[in-house]
């Protein structure tokens, strides 16, 4: 008995620990999560595909023209950015300027009425802290990728290409390492960023979202008296002001630089590569992938066809295939083109961590072209960062010239539309018969080919035919009596 009730005991305690766990389970699905906008995938090819950002434009100066950007998400929902600088040297190091184009919500600028500079206003700690990008738990915000891809921004003076900002109104305030900012009033008077270089109501400075006026993240030029605590914003119209950063929850427009050095490329889902309001998607760096030409083993070819041995990690959902018309160095100030670009085909499209694959070199296959490898980890949505390892150059080996001999049995002449084939060429047989003679078949003396119609596709080997002629039969005459 006493047994027994132990038995039960014990079931009882299993049964209570199950349970506990089911309701933590339970608890953690009710808590509120973002609803999560998913949008079908254009597969990617070198036809809306370059490297870097070399397919992006910049503004048209003045009149925005911008190019978009989607790039990590809020609410659920995949942001959206204006590239105002494609390529800059503004901001410490080789970047992509991004400022969203909308607010995504309202903030304060600082909790109290106080002179206070942007260093240590409570609205630049919001954008880079737990709220926002410092969130390395909550991905509705940046992927850990996208994290590692923004670039620490410092710039402790107006740039030359700033513009005048709001003169006597505003001053410049320096970034100094933050990742996520809010523009100053030179930049968002800027006209090489897209914005009017006038202070004045203008149509580039206005935003929708959460609030049709937004922060910057520029102080009153004077810190004594009403002045005290103010901070620089753009009005509904455009226009550039200044209000009190206690009193008001103005819209958050956040602003970024991305390291060129994390862009392997930008994908065009909407619109023209290269024109204005053209729509991209980015692939950037994850340094926890990898892709290889598995050891020990090697790439080979049969005609035009390559097979590739490869070992990746294991998160990759794609091992893809890059030719590019010259060598191809992440970062770089000119990048090459892309002649082809597209998936390894592998058994039943299945992706193994060590595996084969196989793709077809482009008809106009270069030997000085450079040819990689990488493992990507895709999204399945246009609007969502892809990842991928950094780009693995492969040997691609040379196309064997194999030799095609041709005999005769001395009844008659042999030859072959050429004497030296690549694997996969069809080859021309040809038999002349001497007088008497009428050719009767081909043997085939090595190289394991099948003639029909006096044709064969050369294997990967050398190849040699025999003509085989037979005697024509007596002429016989009629004799009329």
């Amino acid at each position: 008995m006493q047994q027994g009730k132990r038995t039960h005991t014990g079931r009882r305690i299993v049964a209570s620990i199950l349970s506990l766990l089911l309701a933590v389970t339970a608890f953690e699905l009710a808590l509120p999560q973002a609803a999560l906008n998913v949008y079908a995938a254009t597969e990617k090819s070198e036809s809306n595909t370059a490297l870097g950002v070399s397919n992006i434009s910049n503004p048209t100066p003045g009149a925005g023209g911008w190019s978009y950007v989607y790039y990590g998400r809020y609410g659920g929902s995949a942001m959206k950015y204006r590239v105002l600088d494609k390529a800059s040297n503004d901001f410490g190091g080789y970047t992509m300027l991004l400022d969203c184009d909308s607010t995504i919500t309202n903030h304060r600028y600082h909790p109290q009425q106080e002179t206070v500079s942007w260093t240590g206003c409570e609205l630049k700690d919001w954008l880079n802290g737990n709220n926002f990008y410092g969130n390395f738990i909550n991905t509705d915000f940046f992927a850990r990728q996208e994290q590692a891809a923004i670039a620490s921004s410092r710039k402790e003076s107006g740039a030359g290409g700033d513009g005048g900002g709001w003169e006597g109104q505003l001053r410049y305030a320096p970034l100094r390492g933050e990742h996520i900012f809010l523009l100053d009033a030179k930049e968002a008077t800027r006209s090489s960023y897209g914005y009017a270089g006038s202070s004045d109501a203008d149509h580039t400075r206005k935003k929708s979202g959460s609030s049709d006026v937004w922060w910057l993240r520029s102080e009153a030029e004077q810190t004594i008296g009403s002045a005290g605590g103010q901070a620089g914003h753009v009005k509904n119209d455009g226009g550039l002001s200044r209000d009190y950063g206690r009193n008001e929850n103005y819209g958050i427009s956040p602003a970024f630089n991305i390291d060129l050095e994390s862009v392997i490329f930008s994908s065009v889902i909407s619109g023209t590569a290269g024109e204005k309001g053209a729509e991209y998607k980015l692939t950037i760096k994850d340094k926890g992938m990898s892709a290889a030409v598995t050891s020990g083993q090697e790439v080979t070819r049969s005609g035009d066809t390559i097979t590739v041995p490869y070992t990746v990690t294991d998160v990759t959902n794609r091992v893809s295939v890059l030719i590019t018309d010259g060598e191809f160095t992440l970062g770089a100030s000119s990048l090459p083109n892309i002649k082809y670009y597209g998936a390894l085909t592998t058994d039943g499209g299945n992706i193994e961590i060590s595996g084969t694959g196989t793709f077809t070199l482009p008809e106009d296959f270069d030997d000085s072209w450079k040819v990689y490898i990488l493992a990507e980890k895709t999204s399945g949505d246009d609007k969502l960062t892809d990842y991928a390892s950094v780009p693995v150059e492969i040997s691609v080996p040379d196309e064997v010239e194999y030799t095609i001999t041709c005999s005769a049995d001395g009844n008659g002449i042999a030859s072959a539309s050429t004497t030296t084939a690549t694997e996969g060429t069809e080859v021309t047989l040809t038999a002349t018969p001497k007088s008497g003679y009428a050719f009767k078949e081909w043997q085939v003396v090595s190289g394991g080919v099948t003639i029909t119609d006096n044709k064969f596709t050369m294997p990967a080997g050398n190849v040699e035919v025999k003509a085989i002629f037979e005697a024509l039969p007596p002429s016989t005459y009629s004799v009329t009596m």
